[in-house]
């Protein structure tokens, strides 16, 4: 087990993790900062938020400042995952073992006759996508019960059982278990991280 690294700055745009753990066919570098980068549309004379729901992208970066590997979460097929931008929440978090980063969104996008953030879940599925070292991304869970008619803010893992934090539900255990509320309080949902000492929640403050 590794200890859970500071995160980095944070901005409107980007939420940071860093990586610890080496791999032998590693694509990220140990010790860089990986970003999970959100959807903004650019109209020609200012940036607008895409309702509707964009493509999620984690860049890596080194502490000067050099871009480095890349993956681009799919935003179409069976595994896709997509988010509207939000302010808060979103976050992206790092296992405890330091071999993924685990982040948020939604299982589908809009056709643009309905905002995607206040969807009904049984329509449009909440869901968590996971990247390890290598670049490989999964979406090990999604909920079309819980956080209807809002975002899925937060989500993290032990390495085994993910926890998700959003809209309208509180912080809820999505798997492998049964699913289920455990803090129905949605103040605490904003951001989420597994330490040795236990599940550890962040207001809308931070």
């Amino acid at each position: 087990m590794y200890p859970l690294p500071p995160f980095g700055t944070r901005t409107t745009l980007v939420l940071c993790a860093a990586f610890t753990t080496l791999w032998c066919s590693a694509q990220f570098t140990p010790g860089r900062l990986a970003i999970l980068e959100m959807p903004f549309i650019w109209n020609g004379t200012s940036y607008t938020v895409p309702a509707t729901g964009g493509q999620l992208v984690i860049r890596e970066y080194a502490t000067d400042g050099t871009p480095g590997f890349s993956v681009v979460i799919p935003n179409t097929g069976p595994n896709m995952l997509v988010s509207n931008f939000q302010p808060a929440g979103a976050s992206l978090t790092r296992s405890p073992s330091g071999d993924k980063l685990v982040f948020t969104g939604f299982t589908a996008t809009s056709d643009g006759s309905f905002n995607l953030a206040t969807s009904s879940a049984a329509a449009i599925p909440r869901g968590i996508g996971t990247v390890d070292g290598a670049g490989n991304y999964a979406r090990p869970f999604v909920t079309s019960a819980f956080f209807s008619g809002g975002s899925l803010k937060a989500a993290c893992t032990d390495g085994v059982n993910y926890w998700a934090g959003g809209d309208n539900s509180g912080v809820c255990y999505l798997g492998p278990g049964t699913p289920a509320v455990i803090n129905a309080d949605v103040a605490t949902a904003s951001d989420l991280q597994f330490h040795a000492s236990g599940l550890l929640h962040g207001s809308t403050s931070n």
